[in-house]
């Protein structure tokens, strides 16, 4: 999809994308077990408890290169303090 993207951009165009990468943090992993525990795996289907793991920043920052970018990437972790586990859901 990337390449198709930057097809499409004008001469000197810029394309800017930013891609969760959150899989591995503990909310998404007990998300993951709640899914698939006995008690909701029948109410959640496992597409809609999974999501497919993001390709590696080098894989990314090649994939930009070949199709003629010039690459500027990088990682960055956001976090939300919360007061406590109610603040979660609420």
């Amino acid at each position: 999809m990337l390449p198709h993207l930057v097809n499409q951009l004008a001469p000197g165009g810029a394309l800017a994308v930013q891609m969760p990468d959150n899989l591995q943090e503990p909310s998404h992993r007990l998300m993951r077990e709640v899914a698939a525990s006995s008690r909701w795996q029948a109410h959640i289907s496992p597409q809609a408890a999974e999501r497919k793991r993001l390709l590696s920043s080098d894989r990314y920052y090649d994939l930009l290169c070949d199709a003629g970018c010039q690459v500027d990437i990088w990682r960055t972790t956001y976090y939300h303090p919360m007061a406590d586990a109610q603040a979660i859901i609420s």
